[in-house]
Parts: structure tokens; C-alpha cells; sequence
């Protein structure tokens, strides 16, 4: 009797749970959406009435007054390049270096001086790591080891396959800094991680332009004490819009593009549950610039 109750727990147990129909995944993922729209619309009147206006005087007015009284145009463009190069490998967030660039100079030569200063600040972590501390490096990946697994499985493949998971990485919500890093426990080569390394930072670069464009015209209006137009006010209305759903896309898409390979990756990761850190150890005959 008792054996024929489990045969009869175990079929009822191997019976698939029913499939929501199509029209109710639909409906779901159109309530997700509005959900995450109203949300988006909700932070950005908060961030607009209360948050704008202190971090106007509190920092960015400052901050420009301060920068205008002690550097010159080309001083100031030299010191956020550096900032821009040596924070990355001090594990310093770059940030405020790159929306520094934006609010002062502009799309042409604030584009140039973060592009520059990211390149360089890619390319040293990437030696350092590789010559300093890669062994450490891979203990600390152990930790993570489906992350391990997407760099493992980026660089199996040839130039182009590298240079499209890198700057599928750059995109992805993943901290800059720490990249940097991540990468020297592999075997990826320099060349396509500095060229997907670039292009992945090109979007990044033009928001953060735009963020400190906008932010420096709100406070020369506030400064100047005066009102904006309807032109400029529909101006900078459409303008954020834009950019904050070009963010959130990049975002998403990169965290989706992310989530693939790490699925991909773990189906191929060895059965035992530590990540086998050999897997990704550089190799001592092949050179970084190979």
C-alpha cells in the first residue's frame, strides 16, 4: 500500500505546472513596464523639486567657481585627464572627472579629454593586473565564478569575438573600476579589450557630456537669477528624456546581453561547485600584446 501511495506522489510530482496563456504574460509584462515608467517619472519630479536645486548650490556652483579662480582652460583639461587615468588603477570611481569634463568643456574637446584619460586608464589596470597581481586577481574571481566564466569563455574566441564581449561588459552594469581588473585573469589579448574598451565607453561618455551640459545651464540660470524660456525649458525637458532612455536602454540591454552569456557560461562550467581557477589562468608563454 505504501509503495503504491509513492509511485502515485511521484507521477502527480512529474505532472509540468500549467503555462500561463499568452495574453496574461502580455498583460504582465505591459503592467511591468507602466510600473517601472511611473516609478521613472516619480524619481525624476523628486529629483527635480528637492535634489536639483541643493546639489546646484551645494556643489556644482562651487565647484565651477572654484575651478574657474585657480586653473586655466588647458591646466584644468591636463588635470582631469590625469585624474581620469591614475583613478581607475587606485580603484577610485571616475565619475566626477568625466562630469566635470562635460559641465567646463563641452561635447567636442570634453569628449576628447574623457576618451583620452579612459584609455589610459583602461590600459594601466590591464598591465598592472597582468604583471602585479594576476594570481590574486583569480582568488578573488573564485568568489564570482559564473562572472569567471563569461571572461573564460570570451577569450576562446578570435579578435572580434573578444572585442564584442568587452564592449558588451562596458555596457553592462558591471563597476568600471573593477573590470579593469577582472580582465588581467584572462587571456584575452589587448588589442580587442582596449577596442571594445573604447567603444563600449562611447555612449557612457555622451550621457555624462549631456548631464553636465544640462546641470551647468540650470546653474547659470539659477546663478544669473533669471527664467528660462518655453524654448529652453522644452529644450532641456526632451533632452533629459532622451538621455535617460538612452541610459536605462544601454542598461538593459547590457544586463540582458550579460545574463545570455552567463547562462552560456554555465553550461559549461565543471560540475564540481568551486570554479576551477586554472580554467582561466594566463598562460606564461603569450604576452599581453600578442
Amino acid at each position: 500500500m505504501e509503495e503504491a501511495e509513492i509511485d502515485e506522489f511521484e507521477v502527480v510530482d512529474l505532472v509540468p505546472a500549467p503555462l500561463l496563456p499568452r495574453h496574461r504574460k502580455t498583460k504582465w509584462r505591459w503592467i511591468k513596464i507602466i510600473g517601472i515608467a511611473a516609478l521613472g517619472v516619480a524619481l525624476s519630479i523628486v529629483f527635480a523639486i528637492w535634489i536639483l536645486p541643493l546639489l546646484l548650490d551645494k556643489i556644482v556652483i562651487p565647484v565651477l567657481v572654484w575651478v574657474a579662480s585657480r586653473f586655466k582652460r588647458h591646466q584644468l583639461a591636463l588635470v582631469l585627464m590625469a585624474a581620469l587615468s591614475i583613478f581607475p588603477v587606485l580603484l577610485i570611481p571616475s565619475g566626477p572627472p568625466m562630469w566635470l569634463s562635460g559641465i567646463i568643456f563641452g561635447y567636442g574637446i570634453g569628449f576628447i579629454i574623457i576618451m583620452v584619460g579612459t584609455t589610459i586608464g583602461q590600459t594601466l589596470p590591464y598591465f598592472v593586473g597582468h604583471y602585479l597581481f594576476h594570481h590574486r586577481i583569480q582568488e578573488w574571481l573564485s568568489k564570482w565564478p559564473r562572472k569567471a566564466a563569461v571572461l573564460r569563455a570570451a577569450e576562446s574566441g578570435g579578435w572580434f569575438h573578444q572585442f564584442r564581449t568587452v564592449t558588451l561588459l562596458r555596457v553592462a552594469p558591471i563597476p568600471y573600476t573593477l573590470f579593469n581588473y577582472a580582465i588581467a585573469a584572462t587571456n584575452i589579448e589587448f588589442w580587442p579589450y582596449i577596442a571594445g574598451s573604447i567603444a563600449g565607453m562611447v555612449p557612457e561618455a555622451f550621457i555624462t557630456i549631456y548631464s553636465g551640459r544640462l546641470l551647468k545651464s540650470l546653474a547659470d540660470a539659477k546663478h544669473a537669477k533669471r527664467h528660462m524660456n518655453a524654448v529652453e525649458i522644452t529644450y532641456n525637458v526632451v533632452g533629459f528624456c532622451v538621455a535617460l532612455a538612452a541610459g536605462v536602454s544601454l542598461t538593459a540591454y547590457g544586463r540582458r546581453a550579460l545574463q545570455e552569456m552567463e547562462l552560456k557560461a554555465e553550461q559549461q562550467l565543471p560540475t564540481s561547485p568551486s570554479l576551477q581557477l586554472e580554467s582561466v589562468e594566463l598562460d606564461p608563454q603569450r604576452r599581453p600584446l600578442s
